[in-house]
């Protein structure tokens, strides 16, 4: 068998504008209390300080996280194996080679938004596409399966009606579902546990569009060689490394992490990928700040000017922020977001070390929030490097669109050979 070439497809949920509708404040008005001081109050610059001690994980703790996801990985893998990282195979044996060619339809179902893509591959990395934007009401979320993807299925004839139908050709279709799927077939596959949404859904697509399709779900998909309930097979595995350490062996959970995780859809599960996903960070900033918006965290951060960041609050309400409030706010930005960083890299060298890419791997990366805030990949690649070796080979690289592209390129590879 020829060598493969590595792709880490990290697809994080990272979309800043959105904040998870969940937790209370815990801080009150301490921003707002403490105007028009040049320096920061005493009792200010401790509070910040007992902060800024409770959001640090040092390299000790990001080696611990590491070697137990590495853990979870390898029981994930095994036929029995017990790990809230279900590391789902895919059933897809080969990669894209780039040089696929050809028109395929690809599905996006991520939150509350649905998509379907017209893809047209043109070879050498080229794509044109062609796309309808769906939002689901909150009823039809959890509506029985049958209804649901009845409702994918319309969608689909709506967009491209020449591709639906027993006399119509088959198309190759991907679908990007955005909640963990055991499948027992590339075009055949059924919900696992409690998911964010549509708990109650099953995916059995080839039967609605008269397709071969390609589930997966946004997480840490990678190519494995490795063993799979008894069997030594080179396919893609969705890790669903949101899970991990369900049991908090080893993650720093913080009372905000509480706070937030029991006001959430799913208590007490995906507790990683609370801490470290765009759709909960500006939710730990409020809690911790109780006046911060998430959509301002980037905007703060990356702004030195004093006057520039009060005119940020003040289009978000906060009409009389002190000098003193936005170190604050910054502060706490900042510290929330490393902590998500080097997260991140301490799940990230993990899966580099158990496939033994230390030296060189790349990561292919979709998400605003990466590719947009600022200082978070610098952050990353600082904390791979404390764990790997100043040497190591991570590389990133933006994947645009990768979830909806992306699908079209599985449906692509699972045809047409890689």
């Amino acid at each position: 068998m020829r060598t493969m070439r590595l792709i880490l497809c990290v697809l994080f949920a990272l979309n800043m504008v959105e904040r998870a509708e969940c937790g209370i404040p815990i801080i009150g008005g301490l921003l707002s209390a403490l105007a028009n001081r040049k320096q920061l109050d005493p009792a200010v610059k401790a509070a910040m300080e007992n902060v800024e001690k409770q959001f640090s994980v040092d390299s000790e703790k990001l080696v611990k996280i590491k070697d137990e996801m590495i853990h979870q990985m390898k029981s994930g893998l095994q036929k029995n194996g017990d790990s809230p990282m279900l590391m789902l195979p895919t059933h897809l044996r080969k990669l894209p080679s780039g040089g696929e060619k050809g028109s395929f339809l690809a599905l996006d179902l991520g939150g509350t938004n649905f998509r379907v893509l017209k893809v047209n591959l043109q070879g050498q990395g080229k794509v044109d596409v062609t796309q309808s934007k769906h939002r689901i009401a909150e009823n039809m979320m959890y509506a029985p399966g049958k209804e649901l993807f009845s409702f994918f299925a319309e969608k689909v004839k709506q967009m491209v009606p020449e591709a639906v139908g027993k006399d119509s050709p088959r198309v190759p279709l991907g679908f990007t579902f955005s909640f963990p799927v055991q499948q027992t077939a590339i075009n055949v596959g059924r919900c696992t546990g409690t998911n964010l949404c549509f708990k109650q859904s099953v995916a059995k697509a080839s039967k609605l569009y008269e397709a071969p399709a390609f589930s997966s779900s946004p997480s840490v998909v990678t190519w494995f060689s490795a063993p799979y309930a008894g069997k030594h097979e080179e396919h893609i595995i969705n890790t669903e490394w949101g899970g991990f350490d369900s049991t908090m062996k080893v993650l720093p959970l913080l009372a905000y992490d509480v706070m937030l995780d029991s006001k959430s859809v799913n208590p007490g599960e995906h507790l990683y990928e609370k801490m470290i996903s765009g759709m909960f960070l500006g939710e730990v900033v409020r809690l911790v700040a109780s006046e911060l918006i998430a959509k301002v965290m980037s905007k703060l951060e990356a702004n030195n000017n004093i006057n520039s960041c009060k005119k940020i609050l003040r289009d978000i309400g906060v009409e009389k922020a002190s000098d003193q409030d936005v170190q604050v706010l910054k502060k706490i930005c900042t510290l929330v977001s490393s902590r998500a960083a080097r997260l991140t890299a301490a799940g990230l060298a993990a899966v580099a070390e158990y496939l033994d890419r230390c030296s060189d791997c790349l990561v292919a990366v979709d998400g605003t929030l990466f590719l947009k805030y600022p200082k978070l990949e610098e952050r990353i690649e600082s904390a791979l490097k404390e764990l790997l070796g100043p040497k190591m080979g991570v590389r990133f690289l933006p994947a645009s669109d990768g979830s909806g592209v992306g699908a079209a390129l599985a449906a692509a590879a699972a045809t047409q050979g890689a």
